[in-house]
């Protein structure tokens, strides 16, 4: 019998992003490897003293693996096509008034 747990994943302290750059005037985009189980659903994200968790529905005992994941605020240019990005979530961030997307970057 397959068994599923809740896992809580941390992306990152996610002040050092909130310095605007000066070419978009929008914070900084972010790429990052965590490592994650095998993924049945994304359940939520969430910004928890500056630090971004994202909770996973999770086929227990499975593999754990590096995977790249992108944030990016809204109207962020990103180089990457639309068909190799799986969004994760999308979180408010209230310091800048801006809100983020994650996505998986497909390998």
């Amino acid at each position: 019998m397959e068994r599923a747990v809740v896992y809580k994943y941390d992306f990152g302290d996610h002040s050092a992003s909130m310095s605007k750059t000066d070419k978009d005037k929008l914070p900084k985009f972010i790429k990052k490897d965590v490592a994650v189980g095998a993924v049945v659903k994304w359940l939520g994200i969430k910004v928890v003293n500056s630090h971004v968790w994202a909770w996973a529905l999770v086929r227990y005992d499975s593999v754990v693996e590096n995977r790249t994941f992108v944030m990016a605020p809204t109207g962020y240019k990103m180089d990457f096509a639309p068909e190799d990005l799986v969004h994760v979530g999308t979180f408010d961030e209230t310091q800048w008034k801006h809100v983020w997307h994650v996505f998986e970057v497909k390998k």
